[in-house]
């Protein structure tokens, strides 16, 4: 049996009002990007200092930690064993600390040289808590690869918001209710990874993608401010699900904490079997992306010719990254989802299109269970798997309500950052 018909065999009918849902959202995506066009990849110039945070200055990043890096395999520690780089290497050294405030309140900090993709000025939002464990989450937002997704991804922190519901809600069941909290925000377009401040142009103007360099500058002001914590979570939903997990190396190495988790919420890695290699390509192209966490993970995520392989960083967190708990929540049939892995189907020929090519339901699911049975295998990996088409669970109430033989999100949340990893599916 091949992997796709395992995961297709575990999986339930594909239920008529879904396809309907999926067809209704389609049309209005395609009324509103309109026409799309590709790329200007030429540089919009030379970059300006407020561009290049993270090129200049000795890293400080610490060693690998004694307790999560004792047992790490030296070949896995350096990238050079496996044909990368150190994508950690250039990492701004310590900064300031963010300024104090009292517990509960948030309060936003401009970071100098971090840029969004129109270049104004980024942010991140902090709030002190009352205990030593520290939550950075990485905010959703969509992703930015063409003229029509550039459309409906925030090129700027205008409209940024502070979440009150799922994981930041105020109620006594929040685990993490009075953990410190940095919320990263989402303005760069390129879920968090992207390291090309040239400027691409689409039909909206030059982008400028440079979410890891700016990531790089909140992790030099986030450091020395929650140096000793106890614990640390690093989690993300949709773009900032990528954004976290592709990030989450560079902050256990910085912190070196007693312990660290990383949950990704519905912004799923797959393998080239489902989330198309000329579709991994254009992001690499488009945002820098070999040069940033794809850097550590070395020839086994950036050797094939045509562009695929970046699930294998999934495999190298594990080998890299041995005493973290790691975990992914997705719905299985996560229509928001479908439609930016659309763009690949095809050998890509919807690319820039007005819209995409319908991705399969039952093509995702398999995915999500190929993740789980053939990469996330790992002790360490927990998943969490939903019924139905929503996007996202750690910001609302069904983070609380939801219900998958007989454990809540939450359950499993908990279980994960008590270092117990399961896997749920329907």
């Amino acid at each position: 049996m091949t992997r796709r018909s395992a995961a297709r065999h575990r999986r339930r009918g594909h239920r008529p009002w879904e396809r309907v849902r999926v067809v209704a959202h389609r049309i209005a995506w395609a009324l509103l990007v309109g026409a799309c066009q590709g790329p200007d990849l030429s540089s919009a110039g030379e970059s300006s200092d407020s561009t290049t945070g993270s090129s200049g200055g000795s890293s400080s990043a610490a060693a690998p930690p004694a307790d999560l890096g004792a047992e790490m395999d030296d070949t896995a520690a350096t990238s050079s064993t496996t044909g990368g780089d150190d994508p950690f290497g250039d990492d701004p050294p310590d900064g300031e600390p963010l300024p104090p405030a009292p517990p509960g309140v948030w309060q936003w900090v401009d970071i100098d040289r971090a840029i969004c993709r129109d270049g104004s000025q980024a942010r991140i939002a902090v709030r002190y808590g009352t205990t030593n464990e520290l939550l950075v989450y990485f905010a959703p937002g969509g992703a930015c690869f063409n003229g029509g997704t550039c459309l409906l991804s925030p090129p700027n922190l205008d409209d940024a918001p502070l979440y009150q519901g799922g994981i930041f809600a105020d109620r006594p069941d929040n685990p993490v209710r009075d953990w410190n909290v940095v919320l990263v925000p989402y303005c760069t377009g390129d879920i968090h990874v992207g390291a090309r401040d040239d400027g691409v142009s689409f039909a909206n103007g030059a982008d400028r993608f440079v979410g890891w360099i700016d990531n790089g500058l909140y992790l030099s002001r986030i450091h020395p401010t929650f140096a000793d914590v106890d614990r640390l979570l690093v989690a993300g939903s949709s773009a900032g699900g990528f954004g976290g997990g592709s990030n989450f190396e560079r902050y256990v190495r910085r912190f070196a904490p007693p312990a660290a988790i990383m949950i990704d919420d519905s912004g799923p890695p797959m393998s080239d079997d489902y989330l198309p290699p000329c579709l991994q390509a254009h992001w690499r192209e488009i945002w820098g992306i070999s040069d940033t966490f794809l850097a550590s993970c070395g020839d086994a995520c950036s050797g094939q010719r045509d562009g695929g392989g970046i699930i294998h960083v999934v495999e190298h967190l594990s080998t890299a990254l041995p005493n973290t708990t790691m975990g992914f929540i997705s719905h299985l049939e996560d229509e928001t989802m479908r439609l930016f892995y659309g763009y690949g189907l095809d050998e890509c020929s919807s690319l820039y299109s007005l819209a995409p090519l319908a991705y399969p339901a039952e093509q995702y699911a398999e995915g999500l269970f190929d993740l789980r049975d053939f990469y996330a295998t790992s002790p360490q990996w927990g998943t969490y798997y939903l019924d139905g088409s929503s996007h996202t669970t750690l910001l609302g109430d069904g983070f609380y309500t939801a219900d998958v033989g007989g454990v809540s999100p939450r359950e499993w949340f908990v279980a994960m950052l008590d270092g117990e990893p399961s896997h749920v599916a329907p």
